[in-house]
């Protein structure tokens, strides 16, 4: 067996090394040509490579063609040069009427046409006397109000459903066979820790190593989903309202019972010192590479091969398997060919995703939440696992925990846009109306293995698809229903940055931290920021109201 396991991974290292996901071609024409003779209008589509592949957008094209406008041929062509392309909306040399990315697309306001109508109006195939909802009706008021947030709204339209975050994709087969006596997944951070501690000394069939398996896999190529955790870690260990005024540089101030920004230097920086080093010790505790909880090659280990290490394929012939990686709804589509893989050698995987642990740390700000076992039980409560809140716990402070147990972190930084220059916008139009429909949902859904991509309100039912969804987007599913605060990770990578560009400190990442090239304490690193905050405190406010305006 540890024989078969190592050829295929050699195999996939080969080829992985020879570029076939390097996306060589940067730009790729779509399969509807056929379907273009005859047809006098034409809209123009670029997509982005992802994930989500082309399948999906190449089969609502079809169905958008033949059922819904047959003077229109739909032109896709898939690009992996996102930013080459926003270049070209901005500077107006694009060729696209409609384009669909992935990358951050909030300053194209003033290049892309407004989407209010479309909004107003109703999906392609559901017409006002069929009781359906407008568009701006449909989509996920979570969605919608980080829009308005961003100021995109009316410009920038979603088309990837960003409601089930990122979590920690988990392998239930290594899992499995690593605790035949059963286990609990972890709830929060500590129990995560007590979960990883474990594993350390687990030996599993067929693999020959130093640690059989790891609590987590990273990745060290700059494309690290675990990144995505940080913000919602820290923004639970303060609290919604102090995180989103503390991204706007403000604290709270006691005295004026109010939230003040401090012109003169750091304050926000100074009064969270605690949360500050309860956040980075999380991370701290984590990435130390002599803790064992992260594989061993995570610092080499580029995000694909983390997704075949997860998929339990290894890295390099070494068979050291991890239980957990951070990532998204997409990571059976990602990892298909891994996945596939082991399914062909005989040992198919299962995989799960877990909603993200809730950081003890939170327990600080609840005085009747005494510790991690009694958090553990309110998020039984709060996940509706036990039907009773633990006897003494207050409701205020359960309230807290279920906004803590409701934020996920998410990418919101791309979406459906038509540029001023777009030679069919009405046409552009027309097609985004099919994409927010129901069909639409149905066909992008089938193609995708049962994943809900499009965020218009359909919920895709199995007999809509015409087959069982996996135990990995029935997690999903679970999941999405409970998250209800979106925090957009594309602004909040780091909790140290704010709208006032704070961020640029190179002091934290979490691969200096595994390589051993960060502070060896929270205390240390929050100095040397502080420090740096310090210095720079004037310019930062300076450029921000000469950019932005003055500060309130």
């Amino acid at each position: 067996m540890k024989k078969t396991k190592k050829i295929i991974s050699i195999a996939l290292a080969a080829t992985l090394s020879l570029g076939v996901f390097a996306g060589c071609n940067t730009e790729k024409k779509d399969e509807l040509g056929s379907m273009s003779e005859g047809r006098s209008k034409k809209v123009s589509v670029v997509y982005t490579s992802n994930a989500y592949g082309k399948e999906w957008i190449t089969q609502i094209a079809k169905q958008y063609m033949e059922k819904h406008d047959a003077d229109t041929y739909i032109q896709l062509t898939q690009v992996t040069e996102q930013g080459a392309e926003v270049s070209k909306i901005k500077t107006g040399i694009s060729a696209g009427d409609v384009y669909l990315l992935d990358q951050s697309l909030n300053d194209l306001v003033d290049s892309v046409e407004s989407l209010t109508d479309v909004y107003d109006s109703y999906a392609i195939g559901e017409e006002e006397n069929e009781g359906k909802k407008q568009i701006k009706d449909k989509l996920s008021p979570m969605l919608a109000n980080k829009a308005d947030h961003a100021g995109t709204h009316d410009f920038v339209m979603p088309y990837a459903g960003a409601t089930a975050g990122y979590g920690l994709v988990y392998n239930k087969t290594v899992l499995d066979e690593a605790f035949p006596d059963g286990y609990t997944l972890p709830r929060t951070t500590q129990e995560m820790f007590e979960f990883g501690d474990k594993m350390k000394s687990v030996d599993l069939e067929g693999v020959d190593e130093d640690q059989d398996l790891y609590m987590m896999v990273c990745s060290g190529d700059g494309n690290e989903y675990l990144q995505y955790t940080l913000a919602p870690w820290f923004a639970q260990i303060m609290g919604m309202e102090k995180f989103e005024n503390f991204m706007d540089g403000k604290y709270w101030d006691e005295a004026s019972s109010s939230y003040k920004f401090d012109k003169a230097k750091p304050t926000v920086y100074e009064m969270y010192r605690t949360q500050l080093e309860d956040f980075h010790g999380i991370l701290l505790k984590l990435m130390t590479k002599s803790n064992g909880y992260v594989h061993k090659d995570s610092s080499s280990i580029d995000y694909k091969f983390a997704s075949c290490v997860e998929a339990g394929m290894g890295y390099k012939g070494m068979m050291s398997k991890t239980a957990f990686k951070v990532d998204g709804s997409y990571f059976e589509e990602e990892a298909k060919m891994f996945l596939d893989g082991m399914k062909d050698s005989g040992e198919e995987q299962t995989i799960g995703m877990l909603k993200l642990p809730v950081a003890t740390d939170i327990i600080k700000r609840l005085p009747t939440v005494a510790d991690d076992t009694v958090l553990r039980s309110v998020i039984d409560y709060v996940d509706g696992v036990t039907d009773e809140a633990p006897a003494g716990v207050s409701e205020d402070d359960i309230a807290e925990v279920a906004e803590a147990r409701g934020m996920i972190g998410v990418y919101l930084g791309g979406g459906m846009v038509v540029p001023k220059k777009a030679s069919n916008k009405e046409g552009a139009k027309d097609f985004i109306r099919y994409l927010c429909s129901d069909e639409a949902a149905i066909i992008a859904a089938r193609c995708l293995n049962g994943m809900e991509l499009l965020p218009y309100g359909k919920t895709v039912t199995e007999e809509e698809l015409g087959f069982k969804r996996s135990h990995f987007l029935n997690d999903v599913s679970k999941w999405q229903t409970m998250n209800k605060t979106l925090i957009n990770t594309g602004n909040y990578a780091m909790p140290y940055y704010t709208e006032f560009d704070i961020g640029t400190t190179p002091s934290l990442t979490l691969m200096t931290i595994f390589r051993g090239n960060s502070y060896a304490t929270s205390a240390a690193w929050w100095e040397a920021n502080n420090t740096y905050f310090a210095g720079r405190w004037n310019t930062i406010v300076t450029d921000y109201e000469m950019g932005v305006g003055a500060i309130q």
